[in-house]
């Protein structure tokens, strides 16, 4: 699974530092990718996997001379697209009303039904599809 992380930034220059603190924090650049807004916005937004109602609402806000990072972080290791999303945070994003700017994409590309970080329907979870459970607390085996 992959994190799609997106931020807004109101100029080029900002969202370039963006990309480049997360290249210093060992991201590869082919994870990385700034947009320029404008004409063709939401196109080259929904190109790099951001979902169309994110895209758009990014398409509607955005003028020309801001720009869009897109950062895609996979699940592992874990805690990276977290760190991503700090780094990304601390130079001062936009806000853009979206209906969710970090989305959680499955292998194939389609959206994952994920509930916090564990994907509750993968047919990997041991847990037969219920919910994480603390086991001390929720099993009672005292």
């Amino acid at each position: 699974m992959t994190t799609i992380i997106t931020r807004a930034y109101g100029d080029r220059g900002k969202a370039e530092a963006a990309a480049k603190a997360l290249d210093k924090a060992g991201y590869p650049s082919d994870m990385v990718e700034v947009i320029d807004a404008g004409a063709g916005l939401k196109a080259a937004l929904t190109k790099a996997q951001v979902s169309d109602e994110v895209a758009g609402a990014y398409a509607k806000k955005l003028n020309e001379g801001q720009a869009a990072l897109v950062a895609r972080v996979p699940f592992f290791p874990l805690g990276a697209a977290k760190n991503a999303m700090e780094i990304a945070d601390k130079h001062k994003p936009l806000k853009v009303e979206a209906p969710k700017r970090d989305q959680i994409v499955r292998a194939d590309g389609k959206p994952s039904k994920a509930k916090g970080s564990v994907d509750t329907d993968h047919k990997l979870l041991l847990s037969g599809g219920k919910p994480p459970c603390n086991t001390i607390t929720d099993l009672k085996v005292w």
